[in-house]
């Protein structure tokens, strides 16, 4: 049985990471490393806590064409302080798109 390889996660630098988290969906972020672009495809916040909320990034690499994943913490008053993401601690995982069906709910007449 043939091992697959795992995909190769696009080397981002800290400049590449502030982009993306600066940029509203839709949004592309070209990279210092060779020009590589990143398309922002997904900004949703996942959870909240007291003092922070956590959320979800996707981006698509337009070099594989694939999607990858991070989380980052917002604070949410000015005095909390979060450590920031950058290209040390960043946790990128692949994801894939994916279609669901959605039941919503509205009120009747």
């Amino acid at each position: 049985m043939k091992k697959t390889e795992a995909p190769t996660k696009p080397k981002l630098t800290d400049a590449d990471i502030e982009g993306l988290l600066f940029s509203s969906e839709g949004g592309v972020v070209t990279s210092e490393l060779g020009g590589l672009n990143f398309k922002v495809i997904n900004k949703e916040q996942i959870d909240s806590g007291r003092w922070t909320s956590d959320h979800e990034l996707i981006f698509r690499d337009s070099s594989s064409g694939m999607f990858w994943c991070f989380i980052y913490e917002c604070p949410l008053t000015e005095i909390q302080d979060v450590e920031r993401v950058n290209s040390e601690t960043i946790n990128l995982c692949q994801v894939e798109p994916y279609k669901a069906t959605i039941t919503k709910y509205r009120r009747v007449k």
